[in-house]
């Protein structure tokens, strides 16, 4: 095949969705806050992409409210939730009326920049994003991690073939 040529997938719709769902992904909560406005969603579409200096990437939707508040500061968190922690998973995973809604009831601390940590998580790390790539639905953001914090115990959830673990 050449360079000209776009290869095309004869797999199904539904095909192609089971085979995404054969990966397994951390389970995570990227917040972000300009000072004034706060919002958090679920991801699972979060990985380190470089080691020195440590830098993450992370896949949104860029209409969302979240999206919108990272574009805007150049920052955001990724809190690494812990097994325990399936039912936030899901709130941050629902739309809600208000961004800040989500974070009813929910115990929250504030990174060096102001933006909201998790308190429960097992680890938080904010990032100062450095790129963006358009990949359609998604944005790719990759940030450099200049702030963070490890919990003393817990484990990371996991998500596979649509599940939370």
């Amino acid at each position: 095949m050449n360079n000209a040529e776009s290869p095309t997938s004869e797999l199904s719709p539904e095909v192609l969705k089971q085979l995404t769902y054969q990966f397994s992904y951390g389970v995570y909560v990227l917040t972000a806050s300009d000072g004034s406005s706060f919002s958090g969603m679920t991801a699972v579409w979060v990985s380190q992409v470089s080691k020195n200096p440590v830098r993450v990437g992370i896949g949104i939707q860029p209409e969302g409210f979240t999206a919108g508040l990272i574009r805007k500061t150049g920052r955001f968190v990724v809190n690494v939730l812990s097994q325990n922690q399936q039912q936030i998973a899901y709130h941050f995973g629902t739309p809600s009326e208000s961004p800040s809604e989500r974070f009813e009831g929910v115990p929250t601390e504030q990174s060096p920049s102001g933006i909201p940590i998790l308190s429960e998580s097992v680890a938080w790390m904010e990032c100062e994003v450095e790129q963006e790539l358009n990949l359609g639905t998604h944005v790719w953001i990759v940030g450099r991690v200049i702030h963070g914090k490890k919990a003393d115990s817990g484990l990371p959830a996991m998500y596979h073939n649509g599940k939370i673990f």
